[in-house]
């Protein structure tokens, strides 16, 4: 049985780092293409890891991905309602 080899590289947004299945090496070895991202898209990995251990790596990496997104939602929810709560009481304030 084969054992699918997991390859992470840096990526620009939040949580930093991507990853996908290899399916092909750079003939100089420094570079992956995956089966997510396809033929033509080639990465630089700073990991390569084994499916089971990256499995684990890649849940904890959704996870705070949608911790974030939550925390995000909340905040502006939380300045969505102090701007409800206190414009309107300043333009009725200057008004008279």
């Amino acid at each position: 049985m084969e054992i699918k080899q997991i390859a992470f590289w840096e990526y620009a947004g939040y949580p930093y780092l991507l990853s996908g299945e290899i399916s092909q090496f750079s003939s100089d070895g420094k570079k992956v293409e995956t089966v997510n991202f396809g033929k033509g898209y080639w990465f630089t990995p700073i990991a390569i890891l084994p499916e089971q251990v990256a499995k684990l790596i890649q849940d904890k990496l959704e996870e705070l991905k949608d911790l974030k997104k939550q925390e995000e939602k909340n905040l502006k929810d939380k300045f969505e309602n102090l701007l409800e709560d206190q414009i309107p009481t300043y333009l009725q304030i200057k008004n008279y």
